[in-house]
């Protein structure tokens, strides 16, 4: 079931999807495609091709603005981590165009590092899918990837901020029959700079802050198309240097940061009758250089992805099978030497139709990693739709291998890390009804993940070391209520979504955190949203996150407190013949509230943003 979450917040919206389901809007659609294979059972939040209005629209306001996952944002054009369901920020996998490209010696990807401007799909699998992507996709995984574009010849966009941050985008792209090529070329610079009241000065002082940063990003694609087959490339490279941010607690400092990565994919369909083959290989180059900074961990980090998918329909459902293998070797500043390993998997499974109304999947996964021991790990879901009412449920094994950084870091790298690995379940209900003339959908959803031997760095004496000690329990409900009026032209559509978690340590080591919410997992999120769109003309958006209060540590003894910020949009589009003209203006914390995802360091105060993209047919 696709969620119509994150299309709200969209202002400006350029063009039509094809409808299969109901809720539909002068050029967006709410609807029902084909499920995601190994997503079946769990509850999918997708943006089709509309977010490429924004010419540098963040993933970290994508998903806020979307009421999934929490952000822990280190300050304004810093590192952004995200987790979802109650899990750690290595709990969550992200894909960009079948690889997946968590960083190797973190296990997390730094968000931060891409836009949506630079995406045209973004899905976000909510609950397990370990036993597809393997290790880390406990709570959801982000799957990102580049289409073709072949509506528009050539697409300019250019947004400023008032913080000081500039941004520009340009792409061509071209369907020539049987071939298609796609490129795009964005840059940014800013200062990031705003002034808050440092509350931990005694004397209650002004604070000022800036973090400058300075990005480029080029992106290449490229398809052919033959009778019954298909290959398409994909290589994107991008180089941003940036400036620590500074804390409320920390000296101001010249500290920077310059993250260069390049990634690329090379995959091959080919379809016969009732068969389908993906071939797929794909790299991931990360180099990260700090300069004047407290840490060392300067280094490289790669990773190599083989993979072969073969698909076989048949009267009641499908059958498939995967083989997979990934190398991944890193060298940094504070290992001893350069580490690898390589992972290989086989993936089986069956999807099936048991009736009219009736889904279900069975799948298998078996890895190997080195010389570890052999993990195996299944999964199994069910669809339905009876009387109006849709029914989702799954229930899957789990589990996420330690990083580079926990086995090697010198000193206080563990060798003696065990996987952590846990079971997990979900079910979502939704039904659609109507009080004239409001069409509506509800949402229910229910989450639980079991995860043991979960790994946390602890003090050793006057050294930190990751140990498995660990045994989680995070459950939860997510509330969702979708509403929408149409009179003539114009559409009026409200969203309200709520979130609690339950995340705690019930291991009794150490006692301190027994039975105590984790780090950073607050209990009460929610969002609500009102849009108005006239026709395919103005778009105009109110929306309002509340984050509830975050313990910054695991024994409750510090905590951030909660928060509220309401962010306006508004957008029209102009045509003129052949182009259209797509002015938008963001006013973001509105009410300039002070707060902070991660302890001492500020968000952004109230700020807007003001852009346009021309789109050449």
């Amino acid at each position: 079931m696709k969620l119509v979450a994150i299309f709200l917040m969209v202002i400006c919206v350029n063009e039509s999807v094809k409808a299969l389901d109901t809720l539909s809007l002068p050029e967006i659609t709410i609807l029902e495609k084909q499920h995601i294979l190994h997503a079946l059972g769990r509850n999918i939040s997708e943006t089709d091709t509309v977010f490429k209005i924004f010419s540098d629209h963040s993933l970290n306001a994508l998903i806020e603005s979307a009421g999934i996952g929490i952000l822990k944002n280190y300050g304004a054009g810093n590192s952004s981590i995200f987790s979802n369901q109650g899990t750690a920020a290595q709990h969550n996998q992200v894909v960009w165009n079948g690889i997946a490209c968590n960083n190797a010696l973190l296990g997390s990807s730094d968000i931060s590092l891409l836009t949506s401007g630079e995406l045209n799909d973004i899905k976000i699998i909510q609950g397990t899918t370990s036993s597809y992507w393997g290790g880390g996709a406990i709570g959801s995984t982000l799957l990102l990837r580049t289409l073709f574009d072949d509506r528009y010849l050539i697409s300019v966009g250019m947004a400023y901020q008032s913080l000081g941050n500039q941004r520009l985008s340009v792409s061509i792209s071209k369907n020539l029959g049987k071939y298609a090529v796609y490129s795009k070329i964005s840059a940014g610079r800013g200062e990031n700079k705003f002034t808050v009241l440092n509350y931990t000065d005694p004397k209650k002082t002004e604070r000022t802050f800036s973090a400058p940063y300075d990005e480029r990003q080029v992106e290449f694609s490229t398809q052919r198309s033959f009778n019954k087959s298909r290959i398409q490339a994909h290589i994107m490279y991008a180089d941003m240097a940036r400036q620590l941010s500074n804390s409320l607690t920390e000296a101001e400092t010249d500290a920077r940061q310059g993250d260069r990565i390049s990634r690329g994919v090379l995959q091959y369909d080919w379809s016969l009758a009732k068969m389908r083959i993906t071939s797929l290989a794909g790299y991931t180059f990360d180099r990260i250089i700090y300069k004047a900074a407290p840490v060392h961990d300067t280094g490289l980090v790669h990773a190599v992805f083989l993979k072969s998918e073969i698909k076989y329909n048949f009267k009641f459902g499908q059958l498939y099978a995967i083989l997979q293998n990934k190398y991944e070797a890193a060298s940094n500043s504070s290992f001893k030497n350069k580490v690898s390993r390589n992972t290989a998997s086989v993936i089986a499974g069956f999807t099936t139709r048991l009736a009219k109304n009736l889904s279900s999947n069975v799948e298998v996964r078996v890895e190997k990693q080195g010389g570890n021991k052999t993990i195996a790990v299944a999964s199994a879901s069910i669809e339905s739709s009876y009387r109006g009412i849709d029914l989702k449920t799954y229930v899957s094994g789990s589990y996420n291998n330690p990083t580079l950084n926990d086995l090697n870091w010198v000193p206080g790298g563990n060798i003696h890390l065990k996987p952590e690995k846990g079971i997990n379940a979900g079910v979502t209900i939704s039904k659609k009804w109507y009080i004239s003339p409001i069409e509506n959908k509800t949402t229910l959803e229910g989450f639980y993940h079991n995860i043991q031997d979960w790994i946390q760095w602890v003090p050793q004496g006057s050294i930190w070391s990751p140990v498995n000690f660990k045994h989680v329990i995070s459950s939860g409900v997510v509330f969702d209520q979708q509403s929408l009026l149409q009179t003539g032209s114009s559409h009026f559509i409200l969203n309200i979504k709520g979130t609690y978690t339950h995340a705690v340590n019930i291991s009794k080591l150490p006692e301190a955190n027994y039975n105590k919410q984790l780090a950073y997992i607050p209990g009460l999120t929610g969002m609500f949203s009102l849009s108005y769109i006239s026709g395919s003309k103005l778009s105009l958006r109110a929306e309002l996150l509340s984050v509830g209060e975050r313990y910054t540590v695991f024994d409750q003894s510090a905590s951030l407190p909660s928060y509220a910020i309401v962010n306006l949009y508004a957008g029209k589009k102009i045509v003129l013949k052949k182009t259209e003209l797509l002015p938008y203006l963001q006013v973001n914390n509105l009410l300039n509230k002070y707060y902070e995802s991660v302890a001492f360091r500020p968000r952004e105060p109230l700020h807007f943003l003001i852009g346009f993209k021309i789109n050449i047919l």
